[in-house]
């Protein structure tokens, strides 16, 4: 039996006034409707509520149980839409993100920690998982976004390009390979190849794009782990087929060293996914507007900053790295640098977490014997994101 809201808002208007004059006027609608409102609600309910007198009106034993019921549920549905208006403003409210714990520790916890800072009454959940699962979690309404590979189906989403993530052979730096010569397909897949396990994406795409070639690849060790790659890499059990934004740390020590190729597996797009059809909650909406208004201020005071986009060749060994395969972020004060060059000025930005920005400057002369100056690792979203340099003394 369906009996309307609003009936029981009248019946309980009257019964705390005892009048339907006064219940009348509380509830801004004249005294017959609400005698018809109380009347309708008797008859659905078939039990009679109110007893009459010249003095207003008073509960039947039926109706003080029911009472008890509606004062109940209306409070209830009052603190719901409380709870939603507050939601609304931000000032509670849950945020459930689905990603893998690799994005998760590189990309996403610093941001995490500066929404939680502005928003310290969202509840934060993280659901780890490879790319297809965090999409099926954002299907089965387990997770309000999803941090994946930029889905093939895109009619179904809305996406949100995050950064770009390039693939990368490494080895430890006395593993028995030349790290000057070029390797062919057919060569990288001669090593004995350290991969994620077989449901990872970016092991799948990998995998297609060598068959696409012509070349199949055959793991010798299979992991769940992108930090386990780096491990098993660096003590020389192999050649590990990594993410190089989320191998820096490695990189930049030269514990591991890339191996040159003549091939460069295109890069693939992680971004933020919610369901097209699907309104986002308040919080998922401003997560993501946080997410992208902050890496567009990186980006944004990166550039302001007049920087000189370089690229360099030749420069010898970078901690192992032959070339750098993408542009170092710096600027020069009116000196150039070669083989034994110098660096007069040295200055990178920094851009780590949301609303967060570093900017380094060194203002210094250092000349390094063999002209490997600076280490320096560009990675994240877009053109920039988090721009990384030490010196090699």
């Amino acid at each position: 039996m369906a009996v309307k809201l609003e009936l029981y808002r009248v019946f309980q208007e009257v019964a705390r006034m005892g009048n339907i004059s006064a219940a009348a006027q509380n509830l801004f609608i004249s005294q017959s409707a609400v005698s018809q409102s109380i009347k309708q609600l008797e008859e659905q309910l078939q039990v009679r509520l109110f007893s009459r007198s010249t003095r207003g009106v008073v509960l039947t034993s039926e109706g003080k149980l029911l009472l008890d019921y509606v004062s109940h549920g209306l409070g209830l549905i009052q603190c719901g839409e409380e709870k939603l208006a507050q939601s609304r403003q931000l000032l509670t409210g849950e945020l459930i993100i689905g990603a893998s714990d690799t994005v998760t520790k590189t990309y996403l916890v610093s941001r995490l920690e500066a929404f939680h800072q502005n928003y310290p009454a969202i509840q934060i959940r993280i659901l780890n998982g490879t790319s297809q699962m965090v999409l099926d979690y954002l299907h089965a309404g387990q997770v309000d976004i999803a941090f994946a590979s930029e889905p093939k189906d895109k009619d179904a989403y809305s996406v949100r390009h995050c950064f770009d993530t390039h693939q990368l052979f490494v080895a430890a730096p006395n593993y028995d390979c030349d790290f000057d010569h070029v390797h062919s397909m057919e060569e990288i897949a001669a090593f004995p190849l350290i991969l994620l396990e077989r449901k990872a994406s970016s092991r799948i795409y990998v995998e297609q794009f060598f068959q696409q070639h012509g070349v199949s690849i055959k793991p010798e060790i299979e992991l769940g782990s992108h930090n386990l790659l780096i491990s098993l890499a660096r003590i020389g059990l192999g050649v590990a087929c990594v993410t190089e934004e989320f191998s820096q740390s490695g990189l930049g020590r030269g514990v591991i060293l890339p191996l040159r190729t003549d091939f460069e597996i295109p890069p693939r797009s992680v971004c933020m996914c919610t369901l097209r059809d699907v309104a986002p909650t308040s919080a998922a909406n401003r997560f993501m507007d946080f997410i992208s208004e902050s890496d567009k201020m990186a980006y944004d005071l990166g550039h302001s900053y007049n920087f000189k986009t370089v690229s360099i060749e030749n420069m010898g060994r970078f901690g192992g790295w032959s070339s750098l395969r993408r542009p170092i972020l710096f600027r020069l004060a009116g000196k150039e640098w070669g083989e034994k060059g110098r660096l007069d000025a040295f200055g990178a930005y920094c851009g780590y977490g949301l609303g967060k920005s570093l900017f380094l400057g060194i203002t210094n002369t250092r000349t390094h014997p063999t002209g490997d100056l600076v280490r320096a690792a560009c990675y994240g979203t877009s053109d920039l994101q988090v721009a990384a340099f030490e010196w090699l003394l």
